[in-house]
């Protein structure tokens, strides 16, 4: 281990200690093991309405699998369906043919080759890995739903979170990629549930929340790595940039936080991604890659290989990462099915406008959290997405985060509207 790395973990675990020691005292008292479970009742009552939601989230999605996998249309909606089916089959013969094939596993060095593991795994067990991995995905999708209403329900109270339950359950494309045997709906859990540790860490600092960030973070490592760092960044810089009061605890954690993260960068496959140079060239090429062959590409002669094009790039870049595809510039009949979905979030955006300044006055900490999160993912997918079908489907990752603002932002309307008449 390099010394700056040592350095790096010893004064994490000092700043540790220094906090664990501060607020020891505080955390396992009676009055604060008797706040907690008032916390924990309460909240299981205000997200009863939510568990409704939840329910059927779980059951439209795997209803919709199932069809879209009996009909065999998911390889039309997304290839990667079909690329993970059929290698799950080659892999899981590999694997049985010689009992050492189960090492491999262990050995493949990028989140798509995890999944198609994870796919394998399941198919030498089952003989069969679609309907299986479809029922997994919308479970994972229904606890997307859940993690999502108990932010807007720690964020603003009940209304809001029955609101953004419902939002996150029905929303077209959550349902869609959450309908299929992809590594999307296990990403957009994770990074759900890392916000929502990370809002629990920074409002009482106990083992079990840093664990369980830390378990969030290493899902989404597991199965996209660049995603990761991405994520990961995010945390320590919602911790510095919230609770000026607390400078003490927040520097703490954040310095824990990037101690063990660059730990486990350190120890992991991860490491080879994360200590490669990405120059604004790289990332020309990469966004090229997306444009090349795709009918949907957009923004094709854009250069960000340069600072001065990146600047030019970058607004034109974000407006259609957050709002493609324009129903008045659909090409093709799968754009035209998302047309309903576009014009109903562009409605959203206002109400994600209001859930935002209310969230600024009532729960700072928290905006900060999920921003810091849904900013540096927006920016990085902006940079490199060059087709309208990538921007729409990776824009899924932020649009639980973003619908919570918006449940937030409605619930709140609707309650003034109320409160008038």
């Amino acid at each position: 281990m390099s010394p700056i790395l040592t350095v790096l973990l010893l004064g994490s675990a000092a700043f540790c200690l220094l906090a664990l020691a501060g607020y020891a005292r505080s955390m396992v008292s009676p009055e604060a093991l008797a706040g907690a479970a008032a916390r924990s009742a309460a909240e299981y009552e205000a997200l009863q309405g939510a568990r409704r939601a939840v329910r059927w989230a779980f059951v439209v999605r795997a209803g919709l699998g199932i069809l879209l996998l009996r009909m065999e249309w998911a390889q039309f909606i997304s290839p990667d369906a079909d690329f993970y089916a059929i290698a799950a089959q080659e892999l899981a013969e590999v694997m049985e043919s010689s009992p050492e094939g189960y090492w491999l596993l262990f050995s493949i060095p990028t989140g798509q080759g995890r999944f198609q593991a994870v796919n394998a795994i399941v198919h030498s067990l089952l003989g069969s890995a679609g309907v299986v991995m479809v029922l997994l995905a919308a479970a994972v999708g229904a606890w997307t739903v859940l993690l999502a209403a108990r932010i807007a329900n720690r964020l603003a109270g009940e209304q809001a979170a029955t609101r953004v339950a419902w939002l996150v359950a029905l929303f077209p494309s959550l349902v869609l990629w959450s309908s299929l045997d992809l590594r999307d709906p296990f990403i957009i859990l994770a990074i759900t549930g890392a916000v929502w540790a990370t809002i629990e860490l920074k409002e009482q600092l106990t083992l079990s929340r840093v664990l369980q960030l830390l378990a969030w973070l290493a899902m989404i490592g597991f199965l996209r790595d660049y995603m990761f760092v991405i994520v990961a960044a995010g945390v320590p810089i919602a911790f510095l940039l919230s609770a000026p009061r607390h400078v003490m605890r927040n520097s703490a954690l954040a310095a824990v936080i990037v101690g063990a993260m660059v730990f486990g960068v350190q120890q992991t496959g991860i490491a080879d991604f994360a200590q490669q140079e990405v120059s604004l060239k790289d990332l020309h090429t990469l966004r090229q890659g997306f444009t090349w062959g795709a009918n949907s590409a957009y923004l094709k002669d854009a250069d960000i290989s340069t600072v001065e094009g990146l600047r030019a790039f970058l607004p034109l870049a974000l407006i259609y990462f957050l709002f493609a595809p324009f129903p008045w510039m659909a090409t093709g009949g799968l754009q035209l099915l998302t047309a309903p979905e576009m014009v109903f979030w562009y409605l959203m955006v206002p109400y994600i406008w209001v859930g935002g300044r209310l969230t600024w006055r009532e729960h700072r900490a928290g905006l900060c959290v999920l921003l810091a999160v849904t900013f540096l993912i927006t920016f990085t997918y902006a940079l490199i997405s060059g087709n309208i079908g990538t921007a729409y489907r990776h824009r899924a990752q932020i649009l639980p985060l973003l619908l919570v603002l918006a449940g937030i932002g409605w619930a709140h309307m609707k309650a003034r509207k109320a409160a008038a008449e």
